[in-house]
């Protein structure tokens, strides 16, 4: 345990002091740029760059826009390029996340959870992905009942190109991989958040779910619905308790990169991706911040998951647990954006996460 601590503060440590901010004035950060130095049990050591352009909110704003790109390489020879534009539209009635996604990426397959396998078949996949979401306030629809000022409904578009070759071809013919994914689907979301960061109080749920029919482009016919609820609650001495459940479902031919896989960095942190997947999961999440001094912080968290390829089986499958600690470094004291540094035992192992962006 001793070298994967020393690793784990060390690494953090230096994403913490890499970190340059410009001011156009006093009260306003306009730009941050860090250099990634991240891990993950997916990829191991992950370096790159993100710079994050941020504009100042208006009267009809909660936030102001932002932009953030990102370039990164992993010690797994994977490569990603992302954009992501957070924008409001019409006056601050319509909410858009529109996101253009590249990837050039190694991985293992290791078949479903209910198989428990050990061996695991290698690939190379490329992708390239278009996607994202149009939000529109229901309290501009229903301007009389101000019950419904913190829901919202939208669509969803999904658009991926996506190419996965694999080692043992004889293996890939039991796999559903490759092709074109075309998904249209709506959402719908309460958010009661002070904070979409970093949240101390409110709730926060979403209900999405994307059809991708071969009449819109899709290689494979499939259903992805999933259902997202956390709540924060604020303790004392600026202690937070928040409080998380996700649940995925889908549905028909499903690519294997498209099945419910906990991701190891937003849920069970410290598990490498891929190595449970199954049509259904649910996972419960909990957790307590708080502050320490200057820009960091810390937190400690428990989670727990359920794989199974039906709802039933999803029951009755085992509970799978998660339990760690971890620390923040604030980015964006404005946005609360927070750089962060988990260290978990999970799978019967330890496992390690740093990223930015809170799990949940």
């Amino acid at each position: 345990m001793a070298p994967a601590l020393k690793r784990f503060l060390a690494v953090f440590f230096l994403v913490s002091s890499a970190l340059w901010a410009s001011k156009a004035d006093s009260s306003f950060q306009r730009l941050a740029g860090l250099p990634i130095i991240a891990y993950t049990q997916e990829t191991k050591v992950l370096v790159g760059a993100t710079t994050m352009v941020f504009f100042k909110p208006n009267d009809f704003q909660p936030y102001g826009d932002q932009i953030d790109i990102a370039v990164m390489r992993t010690q797994n020879k994977q490569n990603r390029l992302t954009a992501l534009w957070k924008s409001y539209w019409f006056q601050g009635k319509v909410y858009a996340e529109n996101k253009i996604n590249y990837r050039s990426w190694p991985g293992k397959y290791y078949g479903n959870f209910s198989q428990e396998k050990i061996d695991a078949e290698r690939y190379d996949m490329l992708t390239l992905q278009v996607d994202g979401r149009w939000l529109y306030g229901l309290e501009h629809i229903f301007p009389w009942t101000g019950w419904l000022e913190p829901f919202s409904w939208g669509v969803e578009y999904d658009i991926e190109y996506n190419s996965a070759k694999f080692a043992n071809k004889t293996a890939a013919n039991d796999i559903i991989h490759s092709g074109n994914r075309v998904g249209l689907g709506i959402s719908i979301v309460r958010d009661t958040r002070d904070n979409v960061n970093y949240a101390s109080t409110g709730s926060y749920l979403l209900w999405r779910q994307l059809f991708y029919p071969k009449q819109l482009g899709s290689t494979h016919e499939f259903i992805n619905t999933i259902v997202q609820y956390c709540h924060f609650i604020p303790l004392f001495n600026h202690l937070v308790l928040a409080l998380g459940v996700y649940g995925q479902g889908t549905w028909g031919d499903v690519p294997f990169d498209r099945l419910a896989i906990p991701d190891g960095t937003y849920q069970m942190r410290g598990l490498e991706k891929g190595i449970w997947r199954d049509k259904q999961q649910l996972v419960w999440q909990s957790e307590v911040r708080f502050p320490l001094f200057w820009r960091l912080g810390g937190v400690v968290f428990a989670e727990a998951a359920q794989l199974g390829s039906h709802f039933s089986g999803l029951l009755r499958s085992p509970v799978k647990f998660d339990v760690g600690m971890g620390g923040r470094f604030v980015l964006n004291a404005e946005r609360k954006l927070n750089a962060r540094a988990d260290l978990s035992w999970v799978n019967q192992r330890l496992g390690v996460t740093i990223y930015y962006n809170e799990a949940f």
